[in-house]
């Protein structure tokens, strides 16, 4: 380990060293701030919170698409870039995001970019044309994905007609509807003050940051209404879902159970359980189904972190002959976890699941946007320390505990090959 990662090392096991500071701004805009002055970078992360939950049958794909044509129609794109700054928008399930980074001695230059693109932006329609048959062309092609053609399945099995359930891309009809009316409509209704959450980190000046301040007052006061209802997000009863796909030789097995919010106190132990299951070439379900049983390569799990309900999941391509012995072997291993989990296997995950956001928290980018997710979480903008500190806390009792998942409903997606 390098001097420099023992020394951010050593401080996060002193204490809380993530500590972004959150005020309100006088329209309702969250301010976070990082200062960290050994840096020669500023970092801007701006969430606005909805995502596809202001989106609906008539019109999925609205926010993808509103991404692109908004950063594309205005100069800030091309005038951070010749800063050496980069700058990104997208739109995700719970929240659309606007990342911004660029060297602190030019920070001042960037001020007037920013302005514009948040409070008086260009829409273009030549730029709209171009996204939006990028976007349509981006659909089609994910027929011939058969990754994206299993994750477009299973995420309809386990969800149903629930938001997680769609592409943020949207599909062929909703996307084809959309005109640059409905684009300029959307920004109207996104630009509200209490759905702003703007996150700060690295090397600023007070100068700069009430210029900053003074961009995002102008956000007009005032809350959207988008639907945020989760009681659809929650497995209620098993599920086996089987496709075929005239494409593949191996089939693609996917195994869900509901897993709690990211606002959950098992948080955190669903996260570290489901990298000792599937996290890796050590994990669990690597070592037994492809080491022990040869079925397969491709093998994990992983959590996502979401406002309503998750999935924890199990994955593995594999013969489908196999598929029958591979959901029993899994669903055993869930069900009886301390019959296959050591202290010496929670202690390495601990380790590198420390490691690898000690590396990420080197980056002011990746600070300025763990402070602003984990606020639209509502887990707060110092939750990073905390989950420095959980993680560490976390034990077998724990892990026991939050297993108690696996004995809920599930659903099972199999995407076989069509001549099995």
């Amino acid at each position: 380990m390098r001097l420099f990662q023992l020394f951010f090392f050593l401080l996060i096991l002193a204490g809380n060293i993530f500590a972004g500071e959150l005020v309100m701004l006088k329209n309702g805009v969250s301010l976070i701030t990082e200062k960290r002055d050994y840096t020669k970078t500023l970092s801007i992360t701006v969430m606005i919170k909805g995502g596809m939950f202001r989106e609906s049958s008539m019109n999925y794909g609205i926010g993808d698409l509103f991404a692109s044509v908004w950063l594309k129609s205005n100069n800030i794109l091309k005038n951070i870039e010749f800063l050496g700054g980069s700058v990104g928008a997208s739109s995700s399930y719970d929240y659309t995001e606007v990342g911004v980074s660029i060297i602190s001695e030019f920070a001042d230059r960037m001020l007037v970019d920013l302005d514009r693109f948040f409070n008086n932006p260009e829409f273009s329609q030549k730029v709209f044309d171009v996204e939006k048959n990028i976007q349509l062309n981006r659909i089609k092609n994910l027929k011939d994905n058969a990754n994206s053609v299993a994750a477009k399945g299973f995420n309809m099995a386990t969800y149903g007609d629930f938001v997680y359930s769609q592409e943020t891309m949207g599909t062929k009809e909703t996307v084809s509807s959309l005109t640059l009316d409905d684009i300029k409509r959307y920004y109207s209704d996104i630009m509200k003050g209490e759905d702003f959450i703007v996150s700060i980190a690295g090397n600023y000046n007070d100068s700069i940051l009430k210029e900053i301040v003074k961009i995002f007052e102008k956000i007009p006061a005032g809350k959207s209404h988008f639907n945020l209802d989760c009681e659809k997000s929650i497995i209620k009863d098993d599920k086996y879902v089987l496709e075929d796909y005239d494409r593949i030789k191996q089939a693609k097995l996917y195994i869900a159970y509901t897993a709690p919010s990211a606002g959950s106190r098992d948080y955190l132990a669903i996260k570290l359980l489901s990298d000792i299951l599937g996290g890796g070439m050590s994990s669990k379900y690597f070592n037994i189904l492809r080491k022990e049983k040869g079925y397969a390569y491709s093998v994990g799990s992983y959590y996502p972190s979401r406002i309503c309900n998750s999935r924890f999941v199990a994955y593995i391509g594999l013969q489908y002959s196999n598929v029958k012995d591979a959901i029993e072997t899994i669903d055993g291993i869930n069900k009886n976890i301390k019959n296959y989990i050591t202290e010496d296997d929670i202690k390495y995950n601990k380790n590198y699941i420390l490691g690898k956001i000690l590396s990420e928290a080197q980056t002011n980018s990746k600070i300025s946007w763990y402070n602003a997710f984990f606020t639209n979480l509502g887990l707060g903008a110092g939750y990073l320390s905390k989950y420095i500190e959980g993680i560490k806390g976390l034990s077998m009792d724990d892990l026991v505990r939050v297993s108690e998942i696996f004995h809920n409903p599930k659903t099972i997606y199999v995407l076989k090959p069509s001549n099995e």
